[in-house]
């Protein structure tokens, strides 16, 4: 069984396939633009969307034989992190 581990961060998405004993198999990240005007800042949702299939699709190779049976994800936002299990295919 392979672990994905996907980071969505305040610039950019970070993507990581483990084996199932804990080794990185492949790592990938791709940056998009923080939009600010003043003290407001956004992310444009679809910029964020298209980083995490890039990045997913980078890595997901490196799996090989041992194929992702869970998904993890990590969002931060303004020191809030929530980790949370996406999907487990059994």
């Amino acid at each position: 069984m392979s672990l994905l581990a996907i980071d969505v961060g305040t610039s950019g998405c970070k993507a990581a396939v483990y084996s199932n004993d804990g080794l990185i198999l492949k790592s990938a990240a791709k940056e998009y633009t923080l939009e600010t005007d003043g003290y407001l800042a956004e992310l444009n949702p679809e910029d964020v969307w298209q980083s995490v299939i890039t990045c997913i699709r980078m890595i997901i190779p490196y799996a090989k034989k041992d194929r992702v049976k869970a998904i993890i994800e990590g969002i931060c936002f303004e020191l809030n992190i929530n980790l949370e299990v996406i999907e487990k295919v059994t």
